[in-house]
């Protein structure tokens, strides 16, 4: 039957929770989700403004949704369904007691969690309390008023997403993804620690706030964004696979910044403190590599000899680089891996207009399509780390960029099929996308582009 309030009516399969009128039909947020499991379809439960104390059991298809200035504040922990797919939207999470989580199941679920514009107010805990979890976490335009907040804890292969988002607060608790990590235009107040075998990439003018810990054979980029942990270690690098950092400020006082026993690959970094590495990692950059920077404290300055400019060799001894000619860059030869100087390319890379159909690619190149039909381009089969592959479309016949055996681009949170079924196309004519090779000959990652793009 319609239920009536002083505005009107709705019908039952409307779930309004309400716990300040008397007459609501609804005053538990549970109350509403179990009638709604009766439509066996995906369902929305709006919350109007109030403080619901419950301990939610969520069920596949649920919408939580708050009002839009997020006056609805739920209080508990709560079980999400082991499969398909929950969300909430404006909905002010809190939760006051020690350990006290928002999100909390031993569960190995695989349920997609989607929270907008949510708020939290963690005393000692985390979001998502998950450990076993294998679906996908997203939180998107969600901020923090929290004592302690690790954000997930997860050590299977959830994958997180986190977007235009201030998230995380405290040391006690570290935020914990063995699965795929995708931080952008977001400020993470808490520690990482990321490991297992998945990617992890921080763009878009993030701040990461507290340390980055990589372990086991984790990959991580970070690319145009902050590392601001003053007292703190910046990075902690254990894994097999090597740290990327392009265009990115680092602001650490601690000594050393950066410390572990394997590979930091740094480009376009700026160390406004201190930069000071620990003894047992090996810094490399694009091209060579240099071990044992320990001795490099802030305001060290390297004197070089009147031919021109310092470099080392692979017994890690400084020496000088004959002078070069004018309007010249230092480089390093793909072949040997030594310094030399090189005329500029514009752009730091050589751009091709392309008429034919089919174009093996070369590393550090460029190419517009103008041919009319559909131009394929194949990634290079060996590719050094940090080398660049561009694309820009003019020919309306569109472009595709082919791999081979055991490469795969990865594009945010999301990736190519490895091998040569795997490809990344253009939608549109006037299409772009630059490339950066993240691990040596295999995987690209896509550091810039324009228009949206077909993954296969």
């Amino acid at each position: 039957m319609p239920i009536f309030t002083g505005t009107g009516t709705y019908t039952p399969e409307q779930y309004i929770v309400d716990n300040n009128y008397l007459g609501s039909a609804y005053p538990t947020i549970q109350s509403a989700i179990t009638d709604a499991l009766v439509l066996a379809v995906p369902t929305v439960v709006y919350i109007r403004t109030g403080t619901y104390t419950e301990d939610l059991t969520l069920y596949d298809g649920i919408t939580l949704q708050g009002p839009a200035n997020g006056e609805a504040i739920v209080i508990g922990t709560h079980t999400p369904p082991t499969s398909g797919s929950i969300s909430f939207a404006n909905i002010n999470f809190q939760q006051v007691g020690a350990n006290g989580h928002i999100l909390s199941s031993a569960a190995a679920g695989t349920t997609n969690i989607n929270f907008s514009q949510c708020y939290f107010n963690i005393f000692d805990g985390y979001i998502c309390d998950l450990a076993s979890w294998t679906g996908t976490i997203n939180l998107d335009l969600c901020l923090e008023a929290s004592t302690e907040n690790g954000i997930i804890n997860n050590t299977s292969s959830a994958d997180l997403n986190i977007t235009n988002s201030t998230l995380g607060y405290g040391t006690a608790n570290s935020m914990i993804s063995h699965g795929s990590l995708y931080i952008r235009n977001s400020v993470i107040n808490c520690p990482i620690s990321f490991a297992g075998s998945c990617i992890g990439e921080v763009d878009g003018g993030s701040i990461l706030t507290e340390t980055l810990t990589v372990s086991t054979t984790a990959a991580v980029h970070i690319l145009n964004s902050e590392i601001i942990t003053l007292a703190d270690t910046a990075i902690l690098q254990s894994s097999s696979n090597a740290v990327l950092l392009t265009n990115v400020i680092v602001d650490c006082s601690a000594v050393p910044v950066f410390d572990g026993t394997t590979t930091i690959s740094i480009d376009l970094v700026v160390f406004p403190t201190n930069k000071a590495f620990g003894a047992g990692l090996t810094i490399a950059y694009p091209g060579t590599t240099m071990t044992g920077l320990s001795q490099m404290e802030n305001g060290t300055v390297l004197s070089m000899a009147a031919a021109g400019v310092v470099t080392n060799t692979a017994a890690g001894v400084l020496s000088s680089l004959s002078n070069g000619s004018d309007n010249y860059i230092l480089t390093i030869d793909s072949g040997t891996h030594l310094p030399s100087w090189k005329i500029p390319v514009a752009g730091g890379i050589a751009w091709t207009r392309e008429t034919s159909a089919s174009v093996s690619a070369a590393i550090n190149n460029g190419y517009i399509n103008t041919n009319v039909g559909l131009t394929t381009i194949t990634l290079p089969s060996t590719a050094a780390l940090g080398t660049i592959i561009a694309v820009m479309g003019e020919s309306s016949g569109g472009w595709k960029i082919a791999q081979n055996a055991g490469q795969n681009v990865q594009f945010g949170s999301v990736s190519t099929t490895s091998g040569i079924t795997g490809s990344l196309a253009s939608t549109n004519q006037y299409d772009v996308v630059y490339l950066v090779c993240r691990i040596a000959d295999t995987t690209w990652s896509v550091s810039s582009v324009q228009g949206n793009l077909t993954i296969s």
